[in-house]
């Protein structure tokens, strides 16, 4: 009788399914769980760390348990930790070693939870560092930035009230100085001119010349004593006429000069306004520097959350797709391989597929302002090869401090060598509690409570970087403990912002990568530059007050004096108009008594 079952083949598939079965039971979960800790330790350069595994193959499926990723920056805290993935993997891809998801839903991801001990690993044993861990060119790259875009401390406007007396005893007064050089011109030219008006023909001159004319007149008898008369009365008319050409050459001179000390006297009595102009532009402060105030108060804010965004960028960026050689270079040659080892060969596909690939990822995210669910679609190390960028699209819900919350964006890898992101938010009804704007311990702010809407666009290439940030904000109250050597400026912002109730703010952010501009405008520019420039006024104006009180008392004396001063050359020119009226009327007598 034909045998149709050999039954010691049969038993020995049996027992073979049996060891597979055995094998998969056992130890399957943890081989893969295994492996995904590994690779995805040596990627993130942290532990990785996995509750546990169930594996299915019909359908191919992964269920994970509690997915914990190290934060590689903070040992002490996950970046990650996810309740429960689940995956449903194409079979097919996995003939082809390729890992193409389907679908995966994420479910109670929460970000920077505490861990209970460090997850920081051993460095490699050649001492350097996993290829994609951010080097210390990215910090350095983000400290510039920073840096570029004014991150720094804060630059308070202020000034100290000027003492009047320390004012006036390191600047010297111009007006002084004029008043001194202006009463030593004065007094040279009285002395110049006594002396002058001894050398010039005087009274008792032109008296002799009036004795002359009498004696004249007298011996006008007799043809021999006319024609004698006539010759001395041509050398009298003479002598009379050179010494009056004489005084009137000196009033004109006279004259130039006085005209010269009295301009001086004129710009002399102006000479203390120009003091003061001085003295006001220098101890004073402007409205200068003040125009851009919303920039001061909530620029710290601004620059934390870039800073906290380039970090992220930096992490996630070597992530976002391979990297590709710059045009025209071509890929190095690969190294020999090893004796024995062989080198792994792959061929042209018909239809390529990318090594890993999440056709859609649904996310359910728990975080501390409420829960986020969300989805992405086209997560691959391939976009080349995909055709189709990364897409996401997450909403808010059971958020207490947000009404409304949408954040959708696109990064695009899907030509490397022009890559662009784009992302879009916005917040409606975004709930403020305490907080804090500004840090400096001179100008703390800290909005205590407000309402905002929020609406964020940011666009990135390789080469220009385009951001817009719009926040119109109500209901609000600012709080300011200044300290009590605060100065006027903090003192008079605090002030200011205890009276707003709302407010818009905008902020750019652009440039060329790594090389950007953040400029900050607000409607609070108008309200804080209205409240300090009138603080600003006032204390202009006592200032300016002070001084010029100070400056009249300093200069009144010595411009008195000089006035006075200058008044004493009046009798010299009374004194030269005396004299050539006196030459005048001597000429009209001698014309009368001796017409010849």
């Amino acid at each position: 009788m034909m045998k149709w079952i050999r039954w010691q083949g049969l038993i020995a598939f049996l027992v073979v399914v049996a060891l597979i079965a055995l094998l998969w039971i056992v130890f399957l979960d943890r081989i893969v769980e295994g492996i995904l800790e590994r690779a995805g330790t040596r990627a993130v350069g942290a532990k990785v760390e996995i509750g546990s595994t169930d594996v299915t193959l019909f359908p191919a499926g992964i269920k994970i348990e509690r997915l914990q990723v190290t934060d590689p920056d903070s040992p002490m805290t996950n970046a990650v930790d996810i309740a429960q993935v689940d995956l449903s993997i194409d079979t097919a891809g996995l003939v082809q070693r390729k890992v193409i998801v389907q679908q995966m839903t994420m479910a109670g991801l929460r970000l920077n939870t505490p861990r209970e001990y460090s997850g920081a690993i051993t460095p490699p044993k050649d001492g350097g560092k996993h290829p994609k861990e951010p080097g210390p060119e990215a910090g350095e790259t983000t400290g510039k930035v920073l840096e570029k875009i004014g991150c720094g401390q804060i630059d308070l406007p202020s000034f100290e009230k000027p003492d009047l007396e320390e004012i006036l005893a390191r600047e010297k007064l111009t007006s002084l100085t004029l008043a001194r050089q202006v009463s030593t011109d004065i007094e040279n030219a009285q002395k110049e001119w006594q002396e002058k008006l001894a050398d010039l023909p005087d009274r008792k001159q032109f008296e002799a010349y009036r004795t002359r004319i009498d004696s004249l007149s007298g011996k006008t008898k007799g043809l021999n004593a006319i024609l004698g008369a006539a010759e001395d009365v041509a050398k009298l008319r003479k002598d009379i006429q050179g010494d009056i050409e004489k005084v009137k050459a000196a009033e004109k001179q006279f004259k130039k000069r006085l005209n010269q000390l009295t301009t001086e006297s004129k710009r002399l009595a102006k000479a203390p306004q120009a003091d003061l102009a001085h003295l006001k532009d220098k101890y004073t402060i402007s409205a200068q520097g003040l125009a851009n105030l919303s920039q001061l108060i909530f620029g710290q804010r601004f620059c934390s959350w870039i800073e906290t965004g380039l970090q992220w960028y930096y992490r996630l960026k070597p992530y976002l797709a391979k990297v590709s050689l710059p045009k025209g270079e071509k890929e190095a040659p690969a190294a020999e391989p090893e004796r024995g080892r062989g080198i792994d060969v792959r061929f042209a596909e018909h239809h390529p597929l990318p090594d890993f690939w999440v056709r859609l990822a649904k996310v359910d995210a728990e975080l501390k302002s409420g829960k986020l669910s969300g989805k992405l679609q086209d997560v691959t190390s391939d976009p080349p090869i995909v055709g189709a960028p990364l897409r996401f699209q997450f909403l808010g819900r059971d958020m207490p401090q947000i009404g409304a919350l949408n954040v959708d964006g696109v990064i695009d890898h899907v030509h490397p060598d022009r890559p662009t992101q784009r992302v879009d938010l916005k917040i409606n009804d975004l709930s403020i509690r305490d907080l804090a704007l500004s840090g400096d311990p001179r100008l703390p702010v800290v909005m205590a409570k407000g309402n905002a809407q929020v609406a964020l666009n940011l666009q990135t290439t390789p080469q220009k970087v385009n951001g817009h940030l719009d926040a119109q904000m109500n209901a609000v109250d600012f709080k300011s403990q200044l300290p009590d050597d605060a100065g006027q400026v903090p003192q008079a912002i605090a002030n200011s912002l205890a009276q707003v109730n709302r407010f818009q703010v905008q902020a750019d952010l652009k440039g060329k990568t790594d090389d950007y501009d953040l400029t900050i405008h607000s409607d609070l520019d108008r309200q804080l530059k209205s409240s300090i420039g009138r603080m600003v006024q006032n204390e202009t104006d006592r200032l300016t007050a002070g001084l010029q009180k100070e400056i009249k008392r300093r200069t009144r004396g010595p411009i008195r004096e000089a006035g006075k001063k200058l008044q004493g050359l009046g009798p010299v020119g009374d004194e030269l108009k005396s004299r050539i009226s006196l030459g005048d009327e001597l000429l009209k007598n001698l014309k009368v008594k001796l017409p010849f």
